[in-house]
């Protein structure tokens, strides 16, 4: 197979692609133009009011209502705090001794 005819495919698929990006560009661009369109001001009051009816029907908050989530959150503080408390480790010190130990003799 000689090596123009292959070039000349390439090229060609090339020129198609092209045109495809720009009638995609296009699409992008005239579906964006719609959508904002569509979202008049009485659009945006009813869906938000659709979603606070949703939100407030699922009844978020019915897990505060028992109490466990208050004292999960109340025993947080103390447990960060006792963590970053504590000192290190007496196996963490032998073991940087040592290899600045082995580091001298090399």
């Amino acid at each position: 197979m000689s090596l123009r005819p292959l070039i000349e495919r390439v090229a060609r698929a090339e020129r198609q692609l092209e045109a495809r990006e720009q009638r995609t560009r296009a699409h992008v661009q005239q579906a964006k133009a719609t959508w904002h369109a569509g979202w008049t001001p009485w659009r945006i009051v009813v869906a938000g009011l659709a979603a606070g009816f949703a939100v407030g029907h699922a009844r978020p908050l019915r897990l505060v209502d028992g109490g466990d989530l208050l004292k999960l959150a109340g025993l947080l503080p103390g447990l960060l705090a006792r963590r970053d408390a504590q000192p290190p480790n007496a196996d963490d010190a032998d073991t940087t001794t040592s290899t600045s130990s082995t580091d001298d003799n090399a």
